[in-house]
């Protein structure tokens, strides 16, 4: 009788490698039909867990999240989706979302002189905002994780709340540009979402006037206690 190396007969071995054939294409099949469903949503950031194929896409201050549920066909058992149906007829597999824009502020005075330190900072904080997909709620969070300012002489700096000062007159203009990560989940769920590239934002205008002598404070009129407010009822009598 006919064996090869492994001690099986002929029909052993073409038998086993059927199986292994057979189980190579299911293989092969299963990934092709993964990555069309992928490739299907708009997203660009691709992956999977288990069976939800999800993604996300940044454009320009908007972010798109998707995500697609698929199940290989299993041969002789009918495919039952774990999500339960609702009465919305269509399930959207995407939505779009902007984060809150940053603002820049500052309590320094706008009139400085050379050399006056002054201090700047944003409004920018961790956020979520909420979206309905695949008939389920969803939770997006931004969370801020570097800011990167330009003071407009040349000058560059990352950090929260910096400080700086001008070492010549003119009219400067700073503005901040934050850095956000993105994540996503479910409602009900743990599991966070991460999309790598997260998003920037750019702040407002700040707008500073440097002089080479001190901007002269203004002074306000005295009032004669005595004789100006006798009799008044005006403000600082």
């Amino acid at each position: 009788m006919w064996r090869n190396l492994f001690g099986f007969t002929r029909v052993e071995y073409i038998a086993a490698m059927n199986r292994i054939f057979a189980a190579a294409c299911m293989a092969i099949l299963f990934a092709i039909q993964g990555s069309q469903h992928a490739q299907a949503m708009s997203c660009d950031n691709r992956g999977a867990t288990d069976r939800l194929h999800y993604g996300s896409h940044v454009s320009g201050d908007q972010v798109t999240i998707c995500a697609e549920y698929w199940w290989p066909p299993v041969v002789g058992k009918p495919v039952v989706s774990p999500v339960k149906k609702t009465t919305t007829p269509a399930k959207p597999n995407s939505f779009v979302v902007t984060p809150l824009k940053p603002k820049a502020f500052t309590l320094s005075p706008h009139e400085l002189a050379i050399g006056q330190v002054f201090s700047v900072q944003t409004s920018a904080a961790a956020h979520q905002r909420k979206n309905t997909l695949l008939g389920r709620l969803a939770i997006v969070r931004f969370t801020p994780t570097r800011t990167s300012w330009n003071f407009g002489d040349g000058a560059r700096g990352v950090a929260v709340n910096p400080v700086h000062k001008f070492k010549a007159p003119g009219t400067f203009r700073v503005q901040a540009l934050v850095y956000y990560g993105v994540k996503f989940r479910f409602v009900g769920t743990t599991r966070w979402i991460l999309d790598p590239r997260g998003i920037s934002l750019q702040t407002n205008y700040l707008t500073f006037k440097v002089s080479v002598e001190p901007p002269k404070q203004s002074m306000g009129q005295a009032l004669l206690v005595l004789f100006d407010c006798f009799g008044s009822q005006r403000k600082g009598c």
